[in-house]
This record gives C-alpha cells, structure tokens and sequence, in this order.
C-alpha cells in the first residue's frame, strides 16, 4: 500500500511538473493553424563549407510567463548573493535577461563508427519493447538497455551536444541535460502483441518548449540518411512566411531554441528506418550551483537527474522486485511442500 501511495504521489508530481500550461498550448495551436497551410514555399537548409551553419531568428512569444519571472528572480538572487552592488541598469539587465532565438546545423557530429555502433545498440534495445504506430522510443536512464559500453558512448554524446550548443548556440550561457530519447520510425509499421497503438501519429508539428516548460533548447542527432535508408522523414521547420527544410543525414545535428520560432514537424516518411537521439537542455539557473556538484558538465549525473521520469521508473522497477521477490518466496514453499509429499 505504502509503496502504491508513493508511485501515484510521484505520478501527480510527474504531471504537475510537465503539464504544459494552457496558454503555452493555446500558443503552439494557433501558430500551427497559421503556418500549416498548403502551397506554402519551401527553402532547404544546408551547412556552409565548414559542416556548420547558424541562423538567427526572432524569437516567437513567451510560453512560460511564470517561469521566466522565476529565473528573473533567481538571476537578481544571485547577484545579491555575492555581494555585487549593482547600479539601478544593472540590475535591470539582470532583471531582464536578453534573449537568443537560433538555429544551428553540424555535420560530421557524430562519426561514421559512432552512428553504427550507436544505431546497431538501439536496434538491440527496441527488441520486445511496444510501438505506438511506426514508432517505437527509448528513455536512456539508469535501467538503460543499452548495455555498458554504448550507454558509455551516448554519454560522451550528450556532452559533446552540450558543449556544441554552449559554444555556438547559447555562448556564456551554462546547459545541462533535461531529457533524452532515442527513437525509430520504420514503415511498415510494427503488427501484433508489440502495436500498442497503431493509429499514433509522429508527424505532427510542434514546439518542445511549449509541451514541456523545462525544454529550452532541444537538439537531434540522426543515425539515419534520407533517401539512403527511408524515403521522407525531413525536418520541417515551419517559419512565418516559409516551410525550411533539413534532410536527415547520419551523424547530422540540429539544435534549436525550443520556442515557437521552431515550431516543427517531420514529414510523412514512405519506406524504410529513421533513426534519431532527441536531447534536451535547460539553462542552468544560479541557485543549480549550490549544494551540489556541477550537473550540468556531467552527463552520467544528468541522465540520472532526468526526473520525474528517472524516480517514477525506479519506483517502478522496486515493485517489480518485490513482487517478483514475493512470487519466488511462494513458489521455494509450494516446491518444498511438493518435494515432502512425494511424487503423484
């Protein structure tokens, strides 16, 4: 009972912190109806030379107005904190942080040996687990399936990603890991005992910020090419006044401001297996810094820190062991019992 109580307090907890806010929703929904017409012009979006690419955007409206005034608050916090005495400009800058709405592309992010050891993992760990239509994910948490070397692996990823975007997305800004997933789109879809729900639908446009508060900068590397192992499947970014195009290419990384400025879909794929590593980062706030070690430069204590998610699921894998427990205990009695009365 005890340990019932506690899964569901975790479970209201988990929806209290990741329930996006009705405006937030209202928001995304009324810039997918405006930007999701037929007809619209498409622009492609390449890297340069060099295998990168930045572009500036103007930022789209603010989904989380009370969690902006929180970091306004904590930036104000700190500042007193280490005694700074601040002119009335100074504290409004801090009071007022300027904002930086972008979007980058890196190629050759991730090599040619990574994206096959990553994707040949991946494959391994979808074994056995349930789809929803062509699609079937994984959260790399602490219970990961990955096995030790490739979680090892994602691990050095994800520090490389946060690295990338601290250096080119959000400079003098700290970042740490807020969510992870890994994920495969294949056609035809999964049939049987594994179809949890064959009428999901991946492919509709959204924010991250808006569905999650916590999401503030989101990145995706492909493990998968377009045209090479699934036919459709682009990133599609849908702007104000253009539908702009990024083909999936293995070992490709987009990484963007998680805003309506991005709002986004994935076009319908045709054939074949689209493989992908979602990632998440939040601003690291100044009151992260105390009392703890620094997360946001360790990307194993970032998995673990990837809550509600990472307790609801230890909670989870705790009853299990004891039910499991519970269930062995019974049988040793039974096969005892059997064992002094002899065969039938």
């Amino acid at each position: 009972i005890f340990l019932a109580a506690l899964l569901a307090g975790a479970s209201r907890s988990s929806s209290r912190s990741q329930a996006p806010s009705t405006s937030a929703q209202d928001l995304q929904h009324h810039a997918v109806s405006e930007r999701s017409l037929p007809g619209r012009p498409q622009v492609l979006l390449e890297s340069e030379g060099s295998g990168h690419r930045l572009w500036e955007l103007p930022c789209g409206p603010e989904l989380w107005p009370r969690k902006s005034q929180i970091s306004r608050e904590a930036a104000l916090t700190a500042s007193d904190d280490r005694g700074d005495m601040a002119s009335a400009s100074q504290r409004h800058r801090l009071a007022v942080p300027s904002q930086r709405c972008c979007r980058l592309l890196q190629d050759d992010f991730a090599s040619a040996a990574e994206v096959r050891a990553l994707r040949g993992a991946m494959e391994d760990a979808f074994e056995g687990l349930l789809h929803r239509g062509v699609e079937v994910s994984l959260v790399p948490d602490g219970s990961s399936r990955l096995g030790e070397p490739m979680h090892a692996l994602l691990l050095t990823i994800l520090e490389r990603a946060r690295l990338a975007l601290e250096g080119s997305l959000v400079p003098g800004v700290s970042l740490r890991v807020v969510g992870a997933l890994l994920k495969r789109l294949r056609l035809p879809a999964e049939e049987g005992s594994l179809q949890a729900d064959p009428s999901h639908d991946p492919f509709l446009p959204h924010a991250d910020g808006a569905n999650v508060a916590a999401y503030e900068y989101s990145a995706l590397l492909y493990l998968s090419t377009a045209g090479a192992d699934f036919g459709g499947g682009e990133l599609v970014f849908l702007d104000p006044d253009a539908d702009s195009i990024v083909v999936p290419r293995a070992g490709r990384l987009v990484a963007f401001t998680s805003g309506l400025e991005n709002l986004h879909r994935a076009s319908p794929m045709h054939w074949g297996e689209r493989y992908f590593v979602g990632i998440w980062f939040g601003a690291e706030k100044p009151a992260d810094h105390r009392g703890r070690a620094n997360v946001g430069g360790s990307p194993a204590a970032a998995l673990e820190l990837l809550t509600p998610i990472g307790a609801v699921t230890a909670l989870a894998v705790l009853a299990a062991e004891l039910i499991r427990g519970a269930w062995a205990s019974l049988g040793r009695r039974l096969w005892r019992s059997a064992s002094l009365a002899g065969p039938n």
